[in-house]
């Protein structure tokens, strides 16, 4: 619909502001609106300089109803000429009759349709327009042929545009039929999918959960069973040494001494599988830990034990998180002590213990001058009885750091790494928030 020109002035009258907000909204582009909440107060608006060119009246009003309005209206010289467009949500055709027997032009009904508002608007400007410009008497009596033939026009055309609206509407709502259609066919096929892939996850739980329990079996069980002939291989191989040891000779000695050492490294080993299997089934603890006083504590047990390494130690203080402070304790000896191992053979070692940010996670870190490793084999390091250097070189049973894993992935929170060879190493971890 064309603008009309000058803007004509519209007078809306609704006591439902949500209505008078759409009309207005309608009518923007065409039309300068104003509006009344009750009958007395449109009647006034009505009376004013200058007059609206159109009232869209609104029937059920509390008090003066739109009826009343309008006759209140049509007995009045100055606003008798107004066309009236009545707006109702009421289906009834006496009602219309009613409304029109009392000088309505029209009526609307709710819910709206923006383009048959705006054309029904325009009509009835038009004709108002068109007598005003061909009314020669001075009485304000029309000629009534000229009118004639222009509201049959209009008529024929309103009629041509509502039953082209119709046919689009009627259009849009088959498609929106077919669309709904496919996708509620597309939904129900989506449902079948989540419903087979939720089977299915829960399938791979269970034999996840299965394969979890059996191993964490094995586990107890090699440990549990090797204790006993591990203490006669290590009782005997001593009682060796402290009662044959003179009847023996360089070789035997030596034979004897790997013995013993395979021993304590196969011990080692069987008490870092029992801790495995403690941290998986033991119950979580949480609560508040200060890392910074179980660094320091960690530190000072390391030094002790080796007085004569050089090792400056960086601590930052107030690190305090959220969670099982036992784990936590086990978690920072592995990597302290990984650190301490793996720079012991600089001359002076750095090793720092502090928070920051990674990639936009709140991070705790502990970092070292040491040894580093190739990151090209990053993906074997939190693997159990992995090794990074060549055996010999440094000590260790290859299961400290899947200890550290296991307890950050139990404490909610993701561990990793980052070294270059002879470069030194970065450990971070994350812990979750709600631990």
């Amino acid at each position: 619909m064309e603008a009309l020109p000058g803007r004509p002035k519209v007078l809306i009258v609704d006591d439902a502001p949500e209505n008078v907000q759409l009309l207005t909204e309608m009518l923007h582009d065409d039309c300068q609106t104003i509006s009344a909440s009750n009958g007395l107060q449109a009647i006034k608006l009505a009376n004013t300089d200058p007059a609206p060119d159109l009232i869209l009246l609104d029937i059920m009003m509390p008090g003066m109803n739109g009826y009343e309005v309008c006759t209140r209206l049509k007995a009045e010289p100055k606003t008798c000429e107004i066309p009236i467009i009545f707006v109702t949500a009421l289906t009834d055709k006496s009602e219309e009759h009613k409304g029109l027997e009392l000088g309505g032009a029209d009526f609307i009904t709710r819910p709206f349709n923006s383009r048959l508002v705006r054309t029904r608007i325009r009509y009835q400007l038009e004709i108002k327009r068109f007598r005003a410009t061909h009314d020669p008497v001075p009485s304000g009596k029309v000629l009534p042929h000229a009118t004639i033939q222009l509201e049959l026009a209009e008529r024929r055309r309103l009629n041509e545009e509502s039953s082209a609206l119709n046919q689009e509407l009627e259009a849009q709502l088959t498609a929106a039929r077919a669309d709904l259609s496919q996708l509620t066919r597309q939904h129900q096929e989506d449902q079948q999918q989540i419903a087979e892939l939720s089977r299915l996850c829960e399938r791979r739980k269970k034999d996840l959960e299965l394969v979890h329990r059996e191993l964490e079996s094995f586990s107890y069980s090699i440990s549990h069973d090797l204790r006993a002939p591990l203490r006669h291989l290590l009782g005997f191989s001593s009682a060796l040494v402290e009662d044959y040891s003179t009847q023996l000779d360089e070789t035997a000695q030596s034979y004897l001494g790997c013995i013993t050492k395979a021993g304590h490294r196969l011990e080692q080993q069987v008490e870092a599988l029992t801790m495995l299997y403690r941290i998986a089934r033991q119950p979580l603890n949480p609560g508040k830990v200060d890392l910074s006083r179980m660094a320091h504590e960690i530190a000072a047990s390391l030094s002790e034990q080796s007085p004569d390494r050089q090792v400056e130690w960086v601590i930052e203080e107030r690190l305090e998180e959220h969670g099982d402070g036992n784990l936590l304790r086990v978690a920072l000896e592995h990597l302290l002590s990984n650190a301490f191992k793996f720079s012991g053979k600089l001359s002076h070692a750095r090793i720092e213990v502090g928070r920051g940010s990674y990639q936009g996670k709140d991070v705790i870190f502990v970092r070292d001058n040491g040894a580093g490793f190739d990151m090209r084999y990053a993906e074997r390091l939190f693997g159990a009885f992995q090794r990074m250097h060549k055996e010999g070189e440094f000590d260790g049973v290859g299961i400290g750091l899947t200890t550290v894993q296991r307890i950050v992935h139990r404490l909610g929170g993701e561990v990793w790494a980052e070294a270059a060879v002879d470069g030194g190493a970065t450990f971070y971890f994350t812990l979750s928030a709600s631990d």
